[in-house]
């Protein structure tokens, strides 16, 4: 496994690579009007990022203490630290050069001695805010570019620097609205870049800066918007165009796969925490552990499923009488113990639902997962099962579809202890056994970071 940069690679310290020449949306750039945006150090000597918003303010993230908080101006130069956890309500200072660019931040947290962060010579990647279309619709998202270059010459002799083109990834979100302020998919994809993987990390259409509506798209046209940065990767200078891949978060390992079935510009495929199921399949599961652990009896769960299933009906075929059977069955169900479940399901005909369920329920992902023939990895935590994802039933499937056959490197992998996320109990946070292993897959599957010098 590649789980080190190859020799030929070093990390570098100062002015970042040269600016993409690919093709995008005329756009603000990075919205780091205060310029203090970057990484700082931690007396602990990890370190801490300072980040634009999608729509706005910073945000501060810390991917080895586990922190994630927004940060509230109030001053000109002073921050309110927002958000759950030990560093909730501490003040950042800052200290600026003549240019007015930031080069250290000051943490104080009541009770407790100001704690001196400057700007960090060396780091794992530097940040551009990015628009792109997707289709006729703008989109924008993080990049995240490896500050590594390649250096070659004889042995004890003097080095030389030659273009260095790294594989790149895109992330696909789950379920819903979901942007860069997502921290589970942020953690993920901060970890891909810091590896050595072009990555960028969209705001999912109709989220953060990105236009359209995610609800009116359906999952192909999800899957548009990632070829569409798929695209977009493969016109930076800095990356291989032959290493793309997509990474999948949870319904968006049903985007991936169903994409990469449609183009060959995919190199890899990762599904992470991804039924392969349909999604009306996944819907029953999901709404019966729920249900579940809410304590629900055996006997309401078959009601309020009975209830489900006449959604499902009118979603396929909408109708008058398809409507009258689940209305009045809704009714019935307002009126009895189980009131709250009702509440969850549309009542209306005019409700976005229906459309978006008729568009995506039936959706199978197994068929564009047989048919890829480039590596591909699906990545599972046990625990699910109890949660959203039909876990055994989507291995047991993707087993029987990824045939060695078609490529040596297809992987299945389940996580015992963990659920859709991924977290580590203690953390709280993705686990890092997880990211490890997803990340040494990923540079195994594109042949390391310099394939001509990769281990086959």
């Amino acid at each position: 496994m590649f789980s080190a940069m190859s020799a030929v690679v070093a990390i570098l310290a100062s002015s970042p690579l040269a600016a993409p020449h690919a093709e995008q949306v005329p756009g603000p750039g990075a919205r780091d009007s205060a310029l203090i945006a970057g990484w700082y150090e931690l007396p602990s000597q990890h370190k801490l990022l300072i980040v634009w918003g999608p729509t706005g303010g910073y945000r501060l993230l810390d991917f080895d203490g586990a922190r994630f908080h927004r940060l509230e101006q109030t001053g000109p130069d002073a921050y309110r630290i927002v958000g759950q956890g030990a560093w909730e309500n501490g003040v950042l200072a800052l200290d600026r050069d003549r240019t007015g660019r930031a080069v250290a931040v000051t943490l104080t947290l009541p009770g407790a001695p100001p704690t001196r962060m400057p700007r960090a010579e060396t780091y794992p990647f530097d940040m551009e805010e990015v628009r792109y279309r997707g289709g006729d619709t703008e989109l924008a998202g993080l990049l995240m570019v490896p500050r590594v270059r390649k250096l070659v010459g004889q042995t004890g002799g003097p080095l030389r620097e030659v273009p260095h083109r790294l594989p790149g990834a895109v992330l696909i979100h789950g379920s819903g609205s979901s942007d860069r302020d997502n921290v589970w998919a942020f953690t993920i994809a901060q970890h891909i870049a810091r590896v050595g993987f072009v990555t960028l990390f969209p705001d999912k259409r109709g989220s953060g800066a990105s236009e359209g509506d995610w609800r009116t798209t359906g999952l192909e046209g999800l899957g548009d918007d990632a070829l569409a940065a798929v695209a977009l990767l493969q016109g930076d200078e800095r990356v291989d165009a032959g290493r793309v891949g997509l990474v999948g978060l949870s319904q968006g390992g049903v985007v991936a796969p169903l994409a990469a079935a449609r183009s060959h510009d995919v190199a890899f495929v990762v599904g992470i925490s991804a039924g392969a199921v349909t999604l009306v399949e996944q819907m029953r599961h999901e709404m019966t552990r729920d249900l579940e652990r809410a304590g629900v009896p055996a006997e309401g769960i078959s009601t309020i499923a009975g209830v489900g299933e006449l959604a499902v009906a009118y979603a396929r075929a909408p109708g008058d009488s398809s409507w009258s059977a689940y209305t009045t069955a809704l009714t019935q169900l307002k009126v009895g113990p189980y009131a709250g479940a009702a509440a969850a399901l549309p009542a209306a005909r005019e409700d976005w639902r229906w459309s978006w369920w008729r568009q995506v329920g039936d959706v199978d992902p197994v068929p564009a997962w047989r048919s890829i023939d480039r590596p591909v990895l699906a990545v599972f935590g046990e625990e699910d099962e109890r949660d959203n994802v039909p876990v055994a039933e989507s291995v047991r499937r993707l087993q029987q579809a990824l045939r060695p056959e078609l490529h040596t490197r297809n992987a299945v992998r389940v996580f015992p202890g963990l659920g859709h996320a991924l977290a580590d109990p203690d953390r709280g946070w993705v686990s890092r056994e997880v990211l490890t292993y997803v990340s040494d897959w990923m540079l195994t599957a594109v042949g390391g970071l310099d394939p001509t010098m990769s281990r086959h």
